[in-house]
């Protein structure tokens, strides 16, 4: 009995972690970027900011400690995977305190947009976390922005990210796609 408890709790684990990772990934594959020092802010292209810096570290930390806190909540209870009220009421609070945290990020004016979109996503699953609308685990996983970006300010972000260890798991897609 509880090898098998042991089990569920893993497997609860592992498609929280699946979900939530949907917004994380491996880039290594991607095109370097540009990893300037400017002080600079603004402009929509060129080497990241310091604002652009600051940004994207407090919007990774969110998510860093929203991924950490979710997975301790579900760890312990394997009925997490399949039981919507369970779901709601371990991972609503984890969600109201990443929408939380975003709400405090300031992002660079021209990527205001994009910040809103990952803005209204979190809302988005925290309404139906309160709705008792989530049915599984992996319906949680869509933290991304869907905005369109401009390609130099979406470059710029992402190059900051990739700049930033806070940073290291997060999908350049998950700072949106370019337009």
């Amino acid at each position: 009995m509880k090898l098998r408890w042991t089990l569920y709790a893993s497997l609860a684990v592992l498609a929280l972690g699946a979900a939530l990772g949907m917004a994380c990934g491996d880039d290594d594959d991607a095109t370097p970027t540009a990893t300037s020092t400017s002080t600079t802010s603004g402009g929509g292209g060129g080497s990241e900011t310091n604002a652009d810096k600051a940004y994207v570290m407090s919007v990774c930390t969110a998510f860093n400690t929203a991924v950490s806190t979710a997975t301790a909540a579900v760890s312990g209870d394997p009925a997490l995977a399949t039981d919507p009220k369970k779901i709601s009421e371990s991972l609503t609070p984890v969600i109201e305190n990443y929408v939380k945290d975003l709400e405090k990020a300031k992002p660079p004016a021209d990527y205001a947009a994009g910040h809103t979109s990952l803005v209204d996503s979190a809302n988005g699953i925290l309404t139906k976390l309160k709705n008792n609308q989530v049915q599984s685990l992996a319906e949680i996983a869509d933290l991304a922005s869907k905005t369109a970006v401009p390609k130099a300010t979406l470059d710029r972000i992402n190059a900051a990210a990739k700049a930033a260890p806070e940073c290291a798991s997060i999908d350049p897609a998950f700072f949106g796609q370019p337009s």
